[in-house]
């Protein structure tokens, strides 16, 4: 059973942002329980922030229909459907974007984002709104991609066009430069034994998507064997890179992901050191260069996962940052793609979790949500393979908490770091970072760091 309380004051939280919820989704979201009284309480009380004026949306009827259910079996299923999902996704993406947002404009952009099969312009109300979040959420290239190569129902207003059309051919120069860093990139560490896997964009751009123009990417995501983070670190920046960060500690920048951000020729440049940070729960401890293969782009190869942990890497990444703090449409589209690859799609899903049983629920909710912009029906309606979606809603908390929720996410993944000695250490500098990142993090001076200790441990 979902964490109802919980889940339904995140939402109130959050409500403001969010106009015209179905009630249908509530409906949707909930197994049945002997607890369906309180359910209907607290939902009554959601609708009040929902709905301003105190004007209450009914659920009488719908819940009177959970109740008269005579099938124990046919009680303990979850309803499962397209409404539940999508809603979810408006959930997730308006904590995002921290911007008001309506059920019309992502409904839109969903329909618009499918990876395959002609697109159904049928009710999409173009508006500057639904234009922004396109670009916004890193698919309005793609979306500009879809509507000049589908055959389309009816006319879409040139100043829709003209907006993810230059981000298209923008995306397009800046992802050609960013191919040619990281072969540079991949060059000097050659030179002194580091291989190199590409991750997330850069491995998307040269691996999934078929231009260079349709999904942009902020910086560059590599991967080096584990114990050689630090070493690659000192390369580049012994190759001319500049250093933005400072970690909290030695210690944080040895079991983190990857180690301090750097910028090369003026792309943000991140090394990672293994896919999750030591504490992260979707970290797997292996060796990441045995599941590898190669892609000829251009006259260069680019070294990237195999597909199950590619697969892997980026609904892990979607699912752990839903928890921290929103989805990225854009990030639907990736696995979508990468999706319409394989030969057969469950099967592929299956094996993706297999990989960390012990996330089968949200590495499934990832795959499900990213079926949405799969085509063929059949894809979607796998509700017997889900143990539950009690969780699909839980992520609800206003911008105004998510440095207290940061933290501790950082706190949480401290703890669940190995070694009690690393742990108490841990859980000291990331209440008392080092004076290098205090000064660096609150831009002050070596006189007065100190007094922003204070500001770190308030939100505590």
């Amino acid at each position: 059973m979902m964490e109802v309380v919980r889940i339904s004051l995140q939402l109130s939280v959050l409500s403001p942002r969010i106009t015209q919820i179905n009630t249908n989704f509530y409906c949707s979201a909930i197994m049945y329980s002997p607890q369906i009284t309180q359910i209907k309480q607290i939902m009554d009380c959601v609708a009040i922030f929902l709905h301003p004026g105190n004007q209450l949306f009914s659920l009488p009827q719908r819940f009177h229909q959970f109740d008269n259910l005579k099938d124990p079996n046919l009680k303990s299923k979850i309803i499962f459907h397209k409404s539940c999902f999508i809603t979810s996704i408006i959930i997730y993406i308006c904590i995002m974007t921290h911007d008001k947002i309506n059920r019309e404009d992502v409904e839109a952009l969903l329909q618009l984002c499918k990876v395959e099969g002609d697109i159904n312009l049928n009710g999409i109300q173009w508006s500057e709104s639904l234009i922004q979040l396109g670009i916004k959420h890193g698919v309005g290239a793609w979306c500009y991609y879809r509507i000049k190569n589908s055959s389309l129902n009816q006319p879409v207003p040139e100043e829709v066009m003209k907006p993810w059309k230059h981000l298209y051919f923008h995306t397009s120069i800046v992802n050609q430069h960013k191919l040619n860093i990281f072969f540079e990139i991949q060059d000097l560490l050659k030179e002194v034994g580091i291989p190199v896997i590409g991750l997330k964009g850069i491995a998307l751009v040269g691996n999934v998507y078929t231009d260079e123009g349709l999904r942009p990417m902020g910086d560059i995501d590599l991967l080096v064997p584990e114990g050689e983070g630090l070493r690659a670190l000192d390369v580049l920046l012994k190759g001319g890179a500049t250093q933005n960060f400072v970690p909290r500690s030695a210690l944080h920048e040895q079991v983190h992901a990857h180690v301090r951000a750097i910028t090369y020729k003026g792309v943000l440049i991140e090394i990672h050191q293994r896919l999750f940070s030591l504490g992260n729960p979707y970290h797997i401890a292996t060796d990441y260069f045995k599941y590898t293969e190669n892609h000829a782009i251009g006259c260069h190869q680019m070294t990237v996962l195999n597909d199950v942990w590619f697969g892997y890497h980026l609904v892990s990444h979607v699912a752990s940052n839903i928890y921290k703090g929103g989805l990225r449409l854009g990030w639907l589209v990736d696995i979508a793609l990468l999706f319409l690859k394989q030969a057969n799609v469950n099967d592929f899903i299956s094996e993706i979790t297999q990989l960390y049983p012990n996330k089968l629920k949200d590495i499934k909710k990832v795959c499900y949500m990213a079926l949405l912009l799969i085509s063929k029906p059949e894809m979607i309606h796998q509700s017997k393979n889900i143990s539950g979606i009690e969780g699909l809603v839980y992520q609800g908390v206003a911008k105004k908490h998510s440095i207290k929720k940061h933290k501790q996410i950082n706190i949480l993944e401290s703890i669940r770091v190995p070694g009690i000695i690393k742990k108490l250490r841990l859980l000291l500098r990331e209440l008392f970072p080092a004076k290098e990142y205090m000064i660096k993090r609150y831009k002050s001076d070596e006189t007065v760091y100190w007094k922003w200790y204070y500001k770190r441990l308030w939100p505590f």
